[in-house]
């Protein structure tokens, strides 16, 4: 993949995206300053392409895992484990849930064409897994607690 500022699509745009054509051709990453995110650039066939590639993937995790209480848990847990290392840290039903969860996600956002759901589902259950990984903040996360009450909006000044 090659790697351009902005500012060379803006003043040199032939050169920055001669790295579209060919037979290898992927994607050109735009650099943008002042904390601007970075841009991707790649041709729509490409795009077309690998979106298939991610539809497919998929709807194949989602049947797979389609009927996930017929796995055992040692089943689950390396399937899971080979994708996911962090879920080791996951109790069986915590995995088997994460499973779940991850299949719903998975089946509802290909339909929609929308993977980000995904991956907040992913990020939820990896922090699930690395306050199970330290005892220390199990610990302090499954104290007792008081409930202190109401806590007052802060004032709109």
């Amino acid at each position: 993949m090659d790697v351009a500022n902005f500012s060379d699509l803006v003043n040199k745009p032939r050169e920055t995206l001669a790295g579209l054509t060919g037979a290898r051709a992927t994607a050109v990453r735009l650099h943008r300053r002042g904390g601007d995110a970075d841009l991707m650039l790649t041709t729509a066939e490409r795009y077309e392409r690998d979106q298939v590639v991610v539809a497919a993937a998929a709807r194949l995790l989602a049947e797979l895992l389609r009927d996930v209480d017929a796995l055992t848990g040692a089943q689950l847990r390396r399937v899971l484990q080979a994708v996911f290392a962090w879920s080791a840290f996951l109790d069986d039903e915590d995995l088997r849930e994460f499973a779940g969860e991850l299949t719903d996600t998975v089946r509802a956002a290909a339909e929609l064409d929308n993977l980000a759901p995904v991956t907040t589902v992913i990020a939820a259950w990896r922090h699930s897994a690395e306050i199970s990984a330290d005892p220390e903040l199990v610990k302090i996360l499954t104290q007792p607690a008081d409930d202190h009450g109401v806590i007052a909006a802060p004032d709109a000044a």
